[in-house]
């Protein structure tokens, strides 16, 4: 995942929530969020929709703030 402008509207969730994923998720040093897991087809697409998701919700974590 690629972050427009390589900015994230709630950097310090991100970071705690990236905690939470330490095997599976890496933020680059170029600013892109890389799953580090080998998976089947099956198991990255449901992955990729959990990630959207708590990115989403992260999101809106910040602008609830």
């Amino acid at each position: 995942v690629a972050f427009r402008g390589n900015a994230f509207a709630n950097p310090g969730g991100l970071v705690a929530w990236l905690a939470t994923r330490a095997g599976l998720l890496r933020l680059r040093p170029d600013h892109k969020l890389v799953m580090v897991r080998e998976m089947d087809v099956k198991a990255r697409l449901a992955a990729a929709r959990d990630i959207i998701s708590n990115l989403q919700r992260i999101i809106d974590q910040s602008k609830a703030a």
